[in-house]
């Protein structure tokens, strides 16, 4: 009888336990902020920011982009700088964010319009993958990776 009732105490621990709201409050409130650094990205991009460029990739950074390269955080960073890259502007799109403790991986579709490098056309919608860490109080993003959409 003692055993029942410990399950039975413990059942109602778990169910009526604030752990899961509390969860999903850190959940929603770093979703909301992932996807406020991926729009604060593309603005720091169309405006050539290096300085939050830097800030925001960690030094272990790399990129996979749809060419199937592979860009270190320099590499990255010298490129949205640079006066050969134009974007007048970027959408996004399906922003998702998923978190394990001071990890968080962000996907979703960036839309470029009039974007180019060199000349060459970058305009397009890209369906992206990111992973964050947290690090001294804020996310850096240290892996990412974008396929461009194709028209069907």
């Amino acid at each position: 009888m003692k055993k029942q009732l410990f399950i039975a105490a413990a059942v109602a621990m778990l169910v009526s336990c604030p752990c899961r709201a509390r969860s999903s409050e850190r959940q929603n409130r770093i979703t909301t902020e992932i996807c406020k650094l991926e729009n604060d990205a593309d603005r720091a991009v169309i405006a050539h920011d290096r300085g939050f460029l830097t800030a925001l990739f960690a030094d272990e950074y790399q990129h996979a982009n749809f060419f199937g390269s592979v860009a270190d955080k320099n590499a990255e960073v010298d490129f949205f700088a640079s006066a050969d890259f134009t974007l007048k502007s970027a959408t996004i799109a399906n922003c998702t964010v998923h978190v394990y403790q001071d990890v968080a991986v962000a996907t979703g579709v960036n839309t470029w319009t009039e974007a180019s490098y060199k000349g060459r056309s970058l305009s397009g919608s890209y369906r992206f993958t990111r992973v964050y860490v947290r690090r001294k109080g804020r996310w850096q993003i240290v892996a990412s990776h974008a396929s461009k959409i194709m028209p069907a």
